[in-house]
């Protein structure tokens, strides 16, 4: 759905040019924050996004329950429009004591450490918008407006092994594999996390490269050492390959 007024009423964070593969011309997009009134704009780009992916195990759909939560009520949800077209969106979400806090697959169980926990919960791109960084932009944006409102200081993500464009926007925001799980009915998923207030850093000379679809291989790297994370990806021949080095202290 086309919606021609909207960012004229809107804070814009970002106008930017952005290429349209489908045709192959350049566009103005405009990044903003969402209201709840977008919520079904959101719910049509994921519904599309969806249908799109040919590997299902990649993307596990957002009910329209908790996206619109995550848009104003326990959230933040950032998007790009064109033309009045929504063609990618980032959802923040807070889940506080929820049984669903990724902060418990860590260890965490303080309630004050949990209430400051913040979910990057899902990112949607149009299939002709990709390959334009959107998703990095809208991450970053997002974090940044946690940091400014410190409304948490520890985020979360969980992030499919084969999903290289994904795994790539948590690594490029500073976030760490640090478990590697079954979630969402059968599939594996890396738990990815960031100290807003002190991030970690890591010693190069530990690092050892392990395929990302290798899940028995990082699995036994992870329970090895618990100082041990994921921290950057490449791709050789045989697929991408997964970054892991001892962090220099201990987490969260």
């Amino acid at each position: 759905m086309s919606r021609p007024d909207l960012c004229g009423s809107r804070d814009i964070i970002e106008s930017c040019r952005v290429h349209n593969q489908s045709t192959g011309c350049d566009t103005q997009a405009q990044i903003l924050v969402l209201k709840e009134s977008d919520i079904d704009d959101l719910c049509d780009l994921q519904a599309r996004v969806f249908a799109a992916i040919q590997n299902p195990a990649l993307y596990y759909p957002e009910t329209r329950e908790r996206l619109l939560q995550s848009i104003e009520q326990r959230g933040l949800t950032i998007a790009a429009y064109v033309e009045g077209r929504m063609i990618a969106f980032r959802s923040v979400f807070y889940p506080g004591e929820d049984a669903s806090n990724l902060g418990r697959d860590i260890g965490m169980a303080d309630p004050h450490q949990l209430r400051r926990v913040a979910h990057l919960q899902r990112t949607c791109v149009a299939p002709e918008f990709r390959g334009n960084k959107l998703q990095v932009r809208m991450t970053g944006y997002a974090i940044e407006r946690i940091r400014q409102a410190g409304t948490a200081r520890y985020l979360f993500s969980t992030v499919a092994p084969g999903n290289y464009a994904s795994i790539g926007d948590k690594f490029s925001n500073d976030m760490s594999i640090v478990r590697l799980l079954r979630k969402y009915e059968t599939f594996y998923r890396y738990v990815f996390f960031a100290d807003i207030s002190a991030p970690l850093t890591i010693d190069p000379a530990t690092t050892t490269p392990i395929g990302a679809m290798d899940i028995d291989a990082q699995c036994a790297r992870l329970a090895s050492d618990a100082l041990y994370v994921g921290h950057n990806q490449s791709r050789s021949q045989g697929g991408n390959v997964i970054h892991y080095a001892r962090a220099l202290r201990r987490f969260p």
